[in-house]
């Protein structure tokens, strides 16, 4: 079918998005920007502003989205301080929020944790932690309030691994490792086993971001294209 672009916000150079993300069942785009959070209703473009956690309203953080739960009702967001470069953003002095569409105010998650998605069966979350001079050096699962935190895997002081992708089956994830030769990108089975190279730096360090589609990757280069990649079978 003919691809249709349709604009979803018209922000001004001073109020820029800053990131956003559709909601599982497609009805939803949460975004934020200088002022704060915002969700819209994507049907009819009504948008409202999302009432910030008390503890943080007087605290210079940005926000930053962690994923979406697949009940299309809650998703994550990371508080992290406010100025962070993107190449210095790590678990230290972030914190994660639940955020509800059902009119709970803000949940406090985890704080020096850096949420980095959720399963899609919505019964893990994946977070970075223990932040080294590339970045965080760990990845661990939680449940979904936060209980039965343990680590999966982690790296040395010269490198980190962060950008947690969940394969759509649940039992695989991707992940980048970065070091002093740049981005390694890898995918590893949640049972165990070694990980296994998807791009070498050589072309790692081309990718800014990437998705996750049932037998395929789509990723965003810095050459200005999209393309595709059979990543691993599962």
């Amino acid at each position: 079918p003919q691809i249709k672009e349709r604009l979803l916000t018209n922000n001004s150079a001073e109020v820029a998005v800053g990131g956003g993300s559709i909601s599982p069942d497609g009805k939803f785009f949460a975004y934020t920007d200088a002022k704060g959070m915002h969700l819209q209703l994507i049907e009819s473009a009504e948008t409202r502003d999302l009432l910030l956690p008390d503890a943080l309203k007087d605290k210079p953080v940005d926000w930053q989205l962690g994923g979406w739960f697949p009940d299309s009702t809650r998703f994550l967001v990371n508080a992290i301080p406010r100025g962070s470069l993107p190449e210095e953003l790590s678990s230290q002095g972030t914190s994660i929020w639940m955020f509800s569409l059902l009119g709970n105010p803000p949940r406090h998650i985890r704080d020096n944790a850096q949420a980095d998605g959720v399963s899609p069966d919505g019964s893990a979350i994946a977070f970075g932690a223990n932040p080294g001079r590339f970045g965080d050096r760990e990845i661990w699962l939680m449940g979904p309030d936060g209980e039965n935190a343990r680590r999966l895997y982690d790296t040395d002081e010269d490198s980190s691994i962060n950008s947690v992708l969940w394969s759509p089956n649940g039992k695989l994830i991707a992940y980048t490792r970065v070091d002093s030769e740049g981005v390694t990108f890898l995918s590893r089975d949640l049972q165990g086993g070694p990980p296994t190279a998807i791009f070498p730096p050589s072309f790692g360090n081309e990718i800014f971001d990437y998705i996750w589609l049932p037998g395929r990757l789509i990723y965003s280069s810095s050459n200005g294209y999209c393309s595709f990649f059979e990543p691993v079978s599962y």
